[in-house]
């Protein structure tokens, strides 16, 4: 009750360091205590009744990173062991061994969207893209511009990764090409809305696929309203403070 916005949180998108952040800042619970209890302590101080009049706030991800930082973590006899155990009943995997990820995506995308496990679920889903548009949308290949609203807000990041897994994750161009086409096929919505490229060389998402829509056709003509919207859109902070936008911006300025 006491944040200022609804944040929904994402399996895999830094949920835990976000988290743990929000209880401390509106909870006023004791960092050890949050350290050690994140996800207990979140559904039962983060999990309230919606207020509908306070921003939606979101943190998305890249879908390759996102899915090869969940396979690693989660399948594995070894690894997250309640999630593991979750999958293997479902989809009729033996716990003690290893699965590739061509079975787990084969698994996936036989199943329905919304009853697939949050960690592998698409974020569009998890979202409810088709219900809910946050006010502010956030990149987690743009950390440091959710770290910056977060301080806006008063409240200190407190990073935890219980379940990092770079160091046995293969790169998203290290994949097989029947790999990434799995991929684009089961988180398609994910790529289109977030505006994350398919090629999985490209990891950064587009700032703002509206922005560059007028960047890139600065010959034709624009509505009244149109043209308002373009100059809230050109002139807004977060897209000011990119250079790369600047750049842009001035190859395409209007003569």
């Amino acid at each position: 009750d006491n944040m200022p916005f609804n944040f929904i949180f994402v399996p895999k998108n830094a949920c835990t360091s976000i988290k743990a952040s929000l209880l401390h800042a509106f909870a006023n619970l004791d960092v050890n205590n949050v350290k050690r209890r994140t996800h207990a302590l979140a559904d039962s101080h983060l999990k309230e009744s919606i207020d509908y009049n306070k921003q939606f706030v979101a943190l998305v991800r890249n879908p390759y990173s996102r899915f090869i930082s969940a396979f690693a973590d989660k399948c594995r006899p070894e690894g997250d062991m309640v999630v593991w155990k979750a999958l293997c009943n479902r989809y009729g995997f033996d716990t003690g061994k290893p699965i590739s990820m061509v079975q787990l995506l084969d698994a996936l995308i036989s199943d329905e969207p919304n009853m697939i496990n949050p960690h592998f679920r698409p974020q569009s889903n998890i979202l409810c893209a088709s219900a809910i548009s946050p006010c502010r949308l956030f990149f987690m290949e743009r950390f440091s511009e959710f770290s910056s609203f977060l301080r806006e807000q008063g409240i200190e990041l407190l990073k935890r990764a219980p379940h990092a897994t770079k160091a046995r994750a293969p790169k998203p161009h290290e994949l097989d090409d029947d790999i990434i086409s799995k991929i684009i096929h089961l988180y398609v919505n994910d790529f289109s809305l977030y505006q994350y490229s398919v090629d999985p060389a490209i990891m950064l998402s587009a700032r703002s696929p509206r922005i560059s829509e007028f960047l890139i056709s600065p010959e034709r003509d624009l509505a009244p309203s149109a043209s308002v919207c373009c100059d809230n859109l050109l002139f807004s902070k977060p897209f000011l403070a990119s250079t790369s936008s600047i750049v842009c911006l001035c190859n395409h300025a209007r003569r």
